[in-house]
């Protein structure tokens, strides 16, 4: 989480407003690196996947936080999305 946009830092672009940005980098599975900006909500989800490994506990503690509050079908949504981009891994 930074207080501007870092990623957009740059020759052509030196002069950044303040604006809160979320953004996350891993490793894909391949040994590549991902990138992506994020939105609070999921920003949010992922912190919170790094302590909770329980579905349930982890949607009661996200949906808590965020901004609208999410429902059970956003809740898998955002997780197939971060499954998707490769950021998890889901366990069948």
């Amino acid at each position: 989480c930074y207080p501007y946009p870092v990623h957009t830092i740059g020759k052509a672009n030196v002069q950044v407003k303040l604006e809160t940005t979320w953004l996350i980098i891993w490793r894909k599975i391949d040994g590549s690196a991902g990138f992506a900006q994020l939105s609070p909500n999921i920003y949010c989800l992922v912190e919170q996947l790094q302590s909770c490994q329980d579905l349930a506990t982890l949607f009661l503690r996200w949906a808590k936080m965020c901004t609208p509050t999410p429902d059970a079908n956003q809740f898998v949504q955002s997780l197939n999305a971060l499954a998707t981009l490769g950021v998890i891994t889901v366990n069948q």
